[in-house]
């Protein structure tokens, strides 16, 4: 079996070394999304887009591979950054697999802001459903870059932090970096809801503020707003929380979650899982949502009903 190269192009592929452009100029079986694949219209490779479900196109990537013939995929940026490269890898094998690594969208963004890319958060929302990864992320960050698409756009993930009750980020919108109508805007979130940017985007939220009320364990009840006498006390709160022994990854229910004390600090232990704060009184509901937001406790996925039937659907 030839091995199979992954080559990022960057944002510009004219920049590529002489030894990468000679790799692309002798593949068989060209691979990559459509608009990389334009680039090359001219080539006379076999070209295959790379569409969903991936699994079916590394199938494919392997057969080509087995045949002997040279396989090139196509990537943007770095194929090892949030790409293609880490799934042919685990799919092919490391020994199959050669990686040709090239500038990434986040290196030249911070570069156009003048900031430090190496303590900037990073998220992929490519092919997901939620957005979870991202609120996780905005939790405990100053700076968060994100990887769109076409389901979830800048406008799309505005509108989806706000109603979050986001309000302590801002968001720059780099569209067609590296191109011909290269653009950077900075945005309120309630003002890219309302935009449209080229579908060749990449965001970075930018933290203006700081939460109300620092997020931690053990908060003070008389920080949490709450229906008088409705609130798991402080020290309940402790041992509970405790004696579940939860984990970073774990899923947590708060049935009956009142203005939502129990499951926001219960984010604090699940901070790479998934928290979800269940009231069925309208008025609780409300106050969580405003405890949510003023503790910044954003992976806190507020369910208004009752519990019955609810979890079925859910993690």
């Amino acid at each position: 079996m030839k091995q199979v190269h992954v080559v990022g192009l960057g944002l510009n592929h004219i920049d590529l070394p002489l030894s990468t452009s000679q790799v692309i100029k002798e593949a068989e079986f060209l691979v990559g999304g459509e608009r990389l694949l334009d680039v090359f219209k001219d080539h006379p490779a076999e070209k295959i887009p790379i569409k969903s479900p991936l699994s079916g196109m590394i199938t494919r990537i392997k057969k080509e591979a087995l045949s002997d013939k040279q396989v090139v995929v196509l990537a943007d940026g770095d194929p090892g950054f949030f790409g293609i490269g880490k799934h042919l890898i685990e799919s092919l094998g490391a020994e199959r697999v050669i990686l040709y690594p090239n500038v990434t969208t986040l290196q030249v963004a911070a570069a156009r802001l003048k900031i430090p890319w190496d303590a900037i958060q990073t998220v992929s929302l490519h092919g997901r459903d939620d957005l979870w990864h991202l609120l996780r992320a905005l939790v405990s960050n100053d700076w968060v870059a994100v990887y769109t698409d076409e389901r979830f756009n800048p406008a799309r993930v505005a509108d989806e932090l706000l109603q979050r009750g986001v309000d302590t980020f801002t968001m720059w919108v780099f569209e067609n970096l590296g191109q011909e109508g290269e653009r950077i805007r900075h945005f309120e979130l309630n003002e890219a809801a309302k935009k449209t940017f080229s579908h060749l985007n990449f965001i970075l939220l930018e933290r203006h503020k700081s939460p109300e009320i620092p997020l931690h364990l053990g908060l003070e009840d008389n920080l949490y707003l709450r229906q008088k006498g409705l609130i798991t006390k402080r020290e309940i709160r402790a041992v509970g929380l405790s004696v579940l022994e939860i984990q970073p990854n774990h899923t947590v229910w708060d049935l009956g979650a009142g203005c939502g004390s129990v499951a926001i600090e219960a984010s604090v232990l699940a901070h790479d899982g998934i928290v979800f704060a269940v009231e069925r009184n309208p008025a609780r509901v409300e106050l969580i949502r405003q405890n949510i937001r003023r503790t910044g406790a954003y992976s806190v996925e507020v369910i208004s009903g009752a519990w019955q039937g609810i979890s079925a659907s859910r993690p």
